[in-house]
């Protein structure tokens, strides 16, 4: 045995368990119950230190004592040091030992701390995070991510879960328990042989990365059997048991050079989906994005689509309509096309709401790509699209007019409202209920008009493939269209816009 270096520990650790050292969905959360002058944020060694928030909770608020917020360097002139602290990301250069800092006026007493991480491929960066407070004398408490008593405390935890889970197996019904037997002495088996290589791999035993990829794969395969002979309300109890070992045994971003076991992992991916499902309607997207390195192609996607709709099926629930595919928010059951002529009448009724207060609403974006390519709305879509001309000219008006016209529906007894962070209007029909995405389509001149397009961001369109509208035809109902069918979703979508894509994590796949 000998001492393991930080760099191995995080290395073998993503090849055994990378949920060891991930903190990404779950903000990681510390006590240090300490009084401080300075708290500090850093890596060790060359990276990004590039974090999503930081809340600071003691007896009071210590933000007005904030003297200075400082940062090694800066990705982009935008992220100010003190974003941090107001629930806003911060990005530094990839350099040598970045960190980021805050000097209070006095001594403050922080009793928890809160570090949101990235979501998806970036969430990796922060997995070697250090946190330092420090009073007049120097340092006073620190906590490191990828510490041997940080990995011991993970692993035990572990234990834990996996003890509720086989306890919990062992009480199912005897005809569930029988089927899956064998599946579960076997997984008792491999999940021991992974929590003791891993525990002496971290103390210097000679386990390779290799060793640990084979236990943790076994692993997975031993949860993967006990799940295949269940269904209906033993399936849904042990799912809701054995989400945290799936979610702490399949890969993450970082883990970019550990072998993968394709089969086992998506169908373990898929399990650990259909657990999510059984609780909520969606797999956020976040989620998704956070085991993104398995969706590899339209292959992959396909398989766990069509196990996460089998598992489920065997669930016996119904709260999620089918068939359940990952869309451009999610992974979730369609509403548009489970229901379709709901989502119709719904955009008629905001048609002729917006019409009566003196706006022309047109189907747009995705709708509108479908009822051209699809005839009908996109398989994978999970909203509808409207758009309408402002009355105003410029950008400097749009807020104001957005908020009138929401004030005006309100007072009509209309559930409408301003998209947080964004220029564009929710609105639910108010006799069938669906919520439609209305967007503003700016007056910025005779020749250009500004909209909502790529990474949903506002830039120029040229004016004449959108106005004045045209006509299309959706499920038997004639909506108003942009002018230009091919020059409107050339500038949305592309020249390729004919062939279906989507969006699935961090990916763009053919479907």
């Amino acid at each position: 045995m000998f001492e393991v270096s930080r760099q191995t520990r995080e290395r073998l650790a993503l090849a055994g368990m990378p949920g060891l050292v991930h903190f990404g969905l779950a903000p990681l959360r510390l006590f240090p119950m300490r009084t401080c002058k300075k708290l500090r944020l850093q890596l060790l060694g060359t990276g990004i230190l590039n974090l999503e928030s930081l809340s600071l909770v003691g007896p009071e608020d210590v933000v007005p004592f904030v003297e200075e917020a400082r940062m090694s360097s800066r990705h982009a002139s935008s992220h100010d040091p003190e974003r941090l602290l107001t629930g806003n990301p911060i990005h530094t250069a990839s350099e040598l030992c970045p960190w980021w800092e805050v000097t209070f006026s006095k001594p403050v007493q922080i009793d928890e701390i809160t570090v949101g991480n990235r979501l998806g491929v970036w969430c990796g960066r922060a997995y070697g995070l250090i946190v330092e407070l420090m009073d007049k004398d120097g340092i006073a408490w620190t906590y490191d991510n990828l510490s041997a008593t940080r990995f011991n405390d993970q692993i035990a935890r572990f234990k834990q879960h996996i003890e509720a889970f086989v306890s919990h197996c062992y009480r199912l019904p005897v005809a569930s328990r029988n089927g899956s037997s064998r599946a579960l002495l076997e997984f008792i088996g491999t999940a021991t042989t992974l929590t003791t290589r891993v525990e002496q791999a971290l103390q210097g035993a000679s386990f390779s990365e290799r060793d640990l990829t084979d236990a943790r794969i076994a692993t997975l395969a031993g949860l993967d059997a006990i799940h295949q002979p269940l269904a209906t309300k033993d399936l849904v109890s042990t799912l809701k048991q054995s989400y945290l070992l799936f979610d702490w045994l399949l890969p993450r971003p970082k883990a970019a050079n550990i072998d993968m076991n394709l089969p086992v992992e998506l169908s373990a991916m898929s399990w650990m989906f259909a657990s999510i499902l059984t609780e909520h309607h969606t797999v956020k997207l976040a989620h998704i994005k956070d085991h993104d390195r398995l969706l590899a192609d339209t292959a992959c996607t396909r398989f766990v689509e069509e196990t996460v709709n089998t598992a489920y099926k065997a669930t016996g629930l119904t709260r999620t309509a089918m068939p359940i595919m990952f869309r451009a928010h999610g992974m979730s059951g369609s509403a548009l096309l489970s229901d379709p002529q709901s989502f119709v009448r719904s955009m008629k009724e905001i048609e002729e709401i917006l019409d009566g207060i003196g706006y022309q609403a047109a189907i747009c974006y995705g709708t509108f790509l479908g009822a051209v390519r699809e005839k009908g709305f996109i398989p994978h879509d999970d909203d509808v699209d409207m758009a309408f001309p402002l009355k105003s000219h410029g950008d400097e008006g749009v807020e104001e007019e957005l908020q009138a016209i929401v004030a005006t529906l309100q007072k009509q007894g209309v559930d409408a409202g301003i998209t947080t962070g964004y220029q564009f209007l929710k609105i639910r029909a108010p006799k069938n209920k669906r919520l439609v995405d209305a967007f503003p389509i700016i007056r910025r001149g005779p020749e250009r008009v500004g909209m909502y397009m790529q990474e949903l961001k506002i830039r120029d369109v040229p004016a004449h493939v959108v106005l004045p509208f045209g006509s299309i035809e959706l499920y038997g109902e004639s909506f108003a269209a942009p002018a230009s069918v091919d020059g409107f979703l050339s500038e949305r979508y592309g020249p390729t816009w004919q062939t279906p894509l989507r969006i699935i994590g961090s990916k763009t796949l053919e479907v």
